[in-house]
């Protein structure tokens, strides 16, 4: 993978973050405030949203001062949310009140806002192909932010025909598992997600078993991409390769990591049926 795919795919990367932000600040507020109103909550969502927008705008320009503003926002609202899964939906007084009042009541909308933030963070935080394309819009040094292997590409790699086709076959299997995945979990997280938004402990177990596979699904196509592009008529080169092998390595912890989740769920799950 050359700078320039590099810059392509953190550019997109970033722009997919701020949608998530903006997509959450959205959604969530409009459903939290349905189901429990509250002026701090409804005031907070839309500064947030419109927050969002302008920060987004700022760092895609490439203002040097916004990214540590952006950083304590996200910042905020991850401690925000973690307060909101502690104190929980129930009639709270005092403090705890404020709490429910300001962030989700609600444990799953805070879950998954709290994700939408992390990844927002991690875009500005971690060394990443997003965070070289911030870089690069400040002028700034693009390297420091490049994994090793990605900023020292190597030479070409030399492929029979033989070596082609095998890793197309194995990134096609790959791609097509993917898909199979993300689609078994759309299916759950449909049926898990009553008309009435109003979920049971059950629904929330078959929500996050759904959000499992569908991460799985996402997950896997990293690395089959990678060994797809190794298959390119340029051949490749040692750096994607490197590429390939890490990134299939990260999915195999990955799943190691959801295999137990996904075991944690099902244990749980076991009293409500």
């Amino acid at each position: 993978m050359n700078r320039e795919a590099i810059m392509d795919k953190g550019e997109r990367v970033f722009v997919l973050s701020v949608a998530l932000v903006l997509g959450a600040e959205t959604l969530f507020t409009i459903m939290a405030t349905g189901q429990d109103f509250a002026w701090p909550r409804l005031l907070l969502g839309i500064f947030g949203g419109v927050f969002i927008i302008v920060v987004g705008q700022r760092l895609y320009a490439g203002d040097r001062g916004i990214a540590n503003v952006a950083i304590a926002w996200s910042a905020f609202q991850l401690v925000l949310m973690a307060a909101s899964l502690v104190v929980g939906p129930e009639p709270r007084e005092g403090v705890q009140a404020f709490i429910q009042s300001l962030g989700l009541p609600i444990r799953y909308l805070a879950l998954l806002k709290a994700l939408a933030y992390g990844t927002f963070l991690c875009v500005l935080v971690v060394p990443c192909s997003a965070r070289a394309f911030l870089a690069q819009r400040r002028g700034d040094d693009v390297v420091k932010f490049l994994p090793p292997d990605v900023a020292d590409e190597g030479g070409p790699i030399a492929w029979t025909a033989e070596h082609v086709q095998q890793f197309g076959n194995v990134a096609g299997w790959m791609l097509g598992a993917a898909t199979v995945l993300a689609l078994i979990g759309l299916m759950i997280l449909l049926r898990s997600i009553p008309p009435s938004l109003q979920l049971s402990r059950l629904q929330v177990l078959g929500l996050v078993e759904a959000l499992l596979l569908i991460a799985l699904g996402g997950l896997l196509t990293a690395p089959a991409l990678a060994l797809r592009n190794l298959t390119t008529a340029e051949g490749g080169s040692k750096g994607d390769l490197k590429v390939a092998v890490r990134r299939l390595g990260v999915w195999h912890l990955v799943v190691a990591g959801c295999g137990v989740a996904w075991a944690v769920v099902v244990v749980v799950r076991f009293p409500f049926n």
